[in-house]
């Protein structure tokens, strides 16, 4: 898939906003089906590592909407925050009607790289940590802790993010009536994390 710089061009956003002409009516994103998948993070020494996977796939789906006379000209997946995406993965021309669609709504599978995850509070391997530390703070020894299996969960910040414009345009923070209209939305993500013995 190809990349696109969504962070740039949301940053050069930051300061000619103001001027453009509101072309998006809504963006949106949500869960797609039951995510049966696991964060598996193993204990070692002391402690915990993480284990598998290197790269996680998140089911997500995502939706945008133009107002009327205007196209979706751009759309991309991505984690973390909209200013501030540890990761983002552009859709092709095609998966959004290469700017001809006034709509869009497109499930996909997002892989992230496990180590460009943004996570909402602690991540899988801080979840099994903090659990291992509260259970000895509760009395249990570490020996005992470790050698047990927990299904814990850890939250995920995953976004979808898309530009309007008229027809034939491209995406573009500049331009007639002030430039493209970008607008994200954000969803809490919640991972299975599982704490195995070694």
């Amino acid at each position: 898939m190809k990349r696109i710089l969504a962070s740039a061009i949301l940053m050069t956003l930051t300061a000619t906003g103001a001027l453009a002409k509101d072309k998006m009516d809504k963006v949106d994103i949500a869960r797609d089906g039951i995510d049966m998948r696991k964060v598996v993070v193993r204990a070692s020494g002391q402690a915990y590592k993480l284990d598998s996977p290197s790269t996680y796939q998140f089911d997500v789906r995502g939706y945008a909407a133009a107002k009327k006379g205007y196209r979706i000209v751009s759309a991309w997946f991505f984690s973390g925050l909209p200013l501030k995406m540890s990761y983002e993965q552009g859709l092709l021309p095609r998966d959004y009607g290469s700017g001809n669609n006034r709509t869009v709504k497109r499930p996909f599978l997002f892989k992230v790289p496990i180590n460009k995850v943004t996570w909402d509070g602690p991540s899988p391997l801080e979840v099994c940590n903090n659990n291992l530390a509260k259970l000895k703070q509760a009395g249990f020894s570490q020996q005992e802790i470790l050698g047990k299996t927990y299904e814990l969960k850890a939250v995920a910040i995953i976004g979808f993010g898309a530009a309007a414009d008229r027809e034939g345009r491209t995406a573009s923070p500049v331009g007639l009536g002030g430039g493209s209209t970008y607008e994200h939305q954000t969803l809490k993500y919640q991972v299975h994390v599982e704490c195995r013995p070694n």
